[in-house]
This record gives structure tokens, C-alpha cells and sequence, in this order.
């Protein structure tokens, strides 16, 4: 019996909670070391179905909201569920959530590690965001400072988002409509990526994939070019915008 065997077995026999068991289960990647992001997420959720099956579905039921004081940063940890996230004007922080779910609140941040259910966060938007989910779909509205994620599946949204985007998939696609930005950084394995950005856009375009798959309605004015490998400029050379893709496609689309 290896370590994940034990973990689920103590979980099955009630000497453990579900909480505990995803700690430990945390632990134990972290004690693997593997090689990359997608090594360790394309081996996790096999694991977490198990652990779904065992606890069932009466995590469901349980529903709570939370207002807390602000913080610069929220820190998501969601092995499973869909969550939305609003940034308002506003000086609190509003959580909405169903299932379990545990919060950490630090000076500086909050860290909201979810097993299972459905979120939605209220919070000011120039809170920076960071991501790291199993499965779900997460929705992010008018967040203007930082956004910065890790998904293994489940599809990422973001609207009237401004700052600095980057982030990492396996699979699940990706769309941002973007105001104004200083960096974009995407990477995924097989999902497709789609870009809004306003008429009068100014970057460098770095674009690592099959070049038939990529479409841009910009006039894009090509510096470098090599087999699945373009750099070229979108109106002016002034900020970054980096996107790897292996599998899936890259489609950029004028506001």
C-alpha cells in the first residue's frame, strides 16, 4: 500500500477528515517534487474522484456567507467546483460558498483552500488573485491589478480585466477580454486561448505553437519567425504579451 493508498484509507475509516486528507495530499506532491506544474496536476485528480466518491454529495448542503476586511491578495485553492470572482469599489471582502471550504485570514492575504462547491467573492479590485485549481470554471469580473492561476481542467473567464495576467492550464480554454494591461503570460497543453484586446493596443507578440492555429485581427508586423515560433509587433512595441500553446488554438479579437 503506497502513501496516496493510506491517506484514502484512513479517510474511508473516519480517522481523518476530507480537509486533512487534502493536506496531506498537498504534503506528500510537495514531497514528490516533480518536474513541472502539469506532471504534478495530470496525476492529482484520479486521487481526488476517489476522495469525492467517499465523502458523497452531502457537502453540497452546506452553505455560508462571510464578510471579512480586505486584503491586497486572495489565494484560491479549489480542488473542485466553479467560482466567481467581482472586483468592485468597495472595502470588504463578501464570500458566498456551498460545500467545504477552509479560510485562512493573514495581515496581507487570504487563502481560501475549497475540496468541494461553488464559490463567489466580492472583493475590491485592485486585489491581486491567485489560482491553483484540480476542476472548475473560474469567472473573474473587472480585476485590475493581478491575476495569476494554475488549472488542471475547467475553463478560465475574465472580463474588463486590466494588470498583469499569467497563468498555466493542462486542458480548458481560456478568455480574457482585456482593458489595459502590463504583461500577458499563457501557457497550456490543449485548450484554446482567446484574446479581446482594445483597437488601440500596444505590444510585442511572442506566440510558441502552430502557427496555422493562430489568428490575430491586428495588423501584426512580424520581427522573428521560425518553425512554431512568432514574434511580431501589434501597433506599437510596448508591453508583453506571451503565449505558449501546444495543442489548442490562439485567436486575438479586436474590443
Amino acid at each position: 500500500m503506497d502513501e496516496k493508498e493510506r491517506i484514502l484509507r484512513l479517510l474511508e475509516d473516519g480517522k481523518i477528515s476530507a480537509e486533512e486528507a487534502i493536506r496531506l495530499l498537498e504534503l506528500l506532491t510537495k514531497k514528490e517534487k516533480r518536474a513541472s506544474f502539469f506532471d504534478i496536476f495530470e496525476e492529482i485528480p484520479e486521487v481526488i474522484n476517489e476522495i469525492f466518491i467517499k465523502i458523497g454529495d452531502s457537502l453540497k448542503s452546506h452553505q455560508e456567507t462571510l464578510f471579512l476586511s480586505p486584503r491586497n491578495k486572495i489565494i484560491i485553492e479549489n480542488v473542485g467546483g466553479d467560482t466567481q470572482i467581482f472586483g468592485k469599489d468597495i472595502s470588504e471582502i463578501k464570500i458566498e460558498r456551498r460545500g467545504l471550504a477552509k479560510i485562512n485570514s493573514e495581515k496581507d492575504f487570504l487563502k481560501i483552500s475549497s475540496l468541494k462547491g461553488d464559490m463567489k467573492i466580492e472583493t475590491n479590485y485592485d486585489t491581486e488573485i491567485e489560482i491553483s485549481t484540480i476542476r472548475g470554471d473560474f469567472s473573474l469580473f473587472s480585476i485590475k491589478k493581478k491575476i495569476v492561476f494554475q488549472t488542471a481542467s475547467g475553463k478560465i473567464f475574465g472580463k474588463d480585466i486590466s494588470g498583469k495576467i499569467k497563468g498555466e492550464t493542462i486542458s480548458g480554454n481560456m478568455e480574457f477580454m482585456i482593458d489595459d494591461f502590463s504583461e500577458i503570460d499563457l501557457h497550456t497543453k490543449s485548450g484554446d486561448i482567446f484574446l479581446e484586446l482594445k483597437e488601440d493596443t500596444e505590444a510585442i507578440l511572442e506566440f510558441y505553437g502552430n502557427r496555422e492555429k493562430m489568428i490575430c485581427d491586428f495588423p501584426l508586423e512580424v520581427i522573428e519567425e521560425r518553425e512554431e515560433y512568432l514574434k511580431g509587433i501589434i501597433n506599437k512595441p510596448k508591453n508583453l504579451i506571451k503565449i505558449r500553446n501546444e495543442l489548442g488554438r490562439l485567436k486575438i479579437r479586436k474590443r
